[in-house]
């Protein structure tokens, strides 16, 4: 079976793409595939006009609402569901999460086909 590969362009601290430094320009391994999944959680559902169903509902059905329990069991789980999403990662573990007001903390260690990597955000 062939070795899974994956190239992904770097961006800088700003999100934008970095172009014009030959192979520099681009990310490999476990850097992609954490890229990848920063990539997938910062594009919001109808963001994209080509497919406006892909993205993480985060106005649709993540903020604005009451902090509760199960609020933030839902928040866990959808972000969960589009880490699990991103091709060549095979699991999500060590899941912790924090609700505080209208601040909510996500953090996960995600496995994937070059290695693990650890995964933040922040709403």
């Amino acid at each position: 079976m062939a070795e899974p590969s994956l190239r992904y362009r770097r961006l800088d601290p700003q999100g934008d793409m970095v172009l014009g430094n030959g192979s520099g320009t681009f990310l490999t391994g476990v850097e992609a595939m954490r890229q990848a999944i920063s990539t997938r959680l910062k594009l919001l559902q109808g963001e994209w006009w080509e497919r406006p169903q892909d993205g993480l509902p985060l106005f649709q059905q993540m903020l604005g609402k009451p902090a509760t329990q199960a609020q933030k069991e839902l928040m866990d789980l959808l972000i969960t569901e589009r880490i699990m999403d991103t091709k060549l990662v095979e699991g999500v573990e060590a899941v912790r999460s924090e609700m505080q007001g209208r601040a909510y903390a996500y953090s996960a260690a995600v496995r994937t086909a070059f290695g693990e990597t650890p995964v933040e955000v922040r709403y």
